[in-house]
């Protein structure tokens, strides 16, 4: 696991949620996992989920509101149990999305991308 230079240290269940999120969906055509959002900046509230931005690699899909909801649903049912433990809040970007992202610009993009916790990165 990488991490950025303002990671906090987080409680040990979370640290294994970080890696139960990894195992599962390592193989199916994730590109990139990270955390980002209080938890991950250190100012959690006690009910506070965990965000999550799974980058796929894949490019060729169209985006429309169909599409998105079923790429959503590839990535967030192989964590439902995990939801359990701790509410996900997941967002699911294809690289094409992702690159529409980052070009935004926009304060949550830089400080998801520059404070973020990048817990899985594909290299392939």
């Amino acid at each position: 696991m990488s991490s950025a230079s303002t990671k906090t240290a987080r409680p040990p269940q979370e640290d294994r949620l970080a890696e139960r999120i990894v195992e599962r969906l390592e193989g199916r055509g994730v590109r990139k996992i990270i955390l980002f959002g209080s938890r991950v900046w250190g100012e959690p509230y006690p009910d506070s989920d965990l965000d999550v931005l799974v980058i796929l690699d894949e490019d060729g899909r169209s985006e429309n509101s169909a599409e998105k909801g079923a790429l959503y649903r590839q990535v967030s049912k192989p964590l439902r149990d995990l939801q359990r433990e701790m509410p996900l809040d997941l967002i699911v970007h294809t690289e094409g999305m992702h690159r529409r992202f980052r070009e935004r610009d926009s304060m949550f993009a830089r400080k998801v991308l520059e404070e973020g916790e990048v817990i899985y990165e594909n290299g392939d």
